[in-house]
């Protein structure tokens, strides 16, 4: 016992839980290199880390809160999700990988560009008019359908750099 008079503090902190973000393509194949940002929750700054070579970074996040989870990687569309975090556990985010796609249209004519994701149901993205180029992203998968239109006097005679 101490000769004098002491005071003793106990201190505790928050349990926190690890939870693992899981980053893949929409081929469920890892994205290194995916920066993921967690906000919501009780943090009162986001944090912000960077997959590994598995697709994986991870994150001490206290339990009995909603977290917004987002990714982001060159070369794809950005993900997110909002997760109620119960106990440590992995939450998977896929990000689909992106494309640019540039249209020329010669003299003479325009071309206009649909996209559809599986083949049956076209979306109208723009139109190109005569001497003009434009580019767009496109999900990889998708399906592209170009429509040559000829100005009046002239007729559609070949497409170029089509794969």
């Amino acid at each position: 016992m101490p000769s004098s008079n002491v005071t003793v503090t106990a201190s505790f902190a928050v349990a926190t839980v690890q939870v693992t973000v899981q980053v893949v393509d929409q081929f469920s194949n890892p994205v290194s290199g995916a920066t993921v940002t967690v906000t919501g929750g009780n943090l009162s700054s986001a944090l912000s880390g960077t997959t590994n070579s598995s697709g994986q970074v991870a994150f001490n996040l206290t339990p009995g809160y909603t977290y917004n989870f987002s990714a982001s990687a060159s070369g794809y569309a950005q993900g997110g999700q909002s997760v109620d975090i119960t106990g440590a556990q992995t939450v998977t985010i896929q990000l689909i990988e992106q494309f640019t796609l540039t249209v020329t249209a010669g003299s003479g004519g325009s071309v206009t560009f649909y996209v559809s994701p599986d083949g049956t149901a076209w979306s109208q993205i723009g139109t190109v008019s005569a001497g003009q180029s434009q580019s767009w992203t496109v999900p990889a998968g998708s399906y592209v359908k170009l429509q040559a239109n000829p100005a009046s006097g002239y007729v559609f005679s070949s497409w170029s750099g089509v794969p």
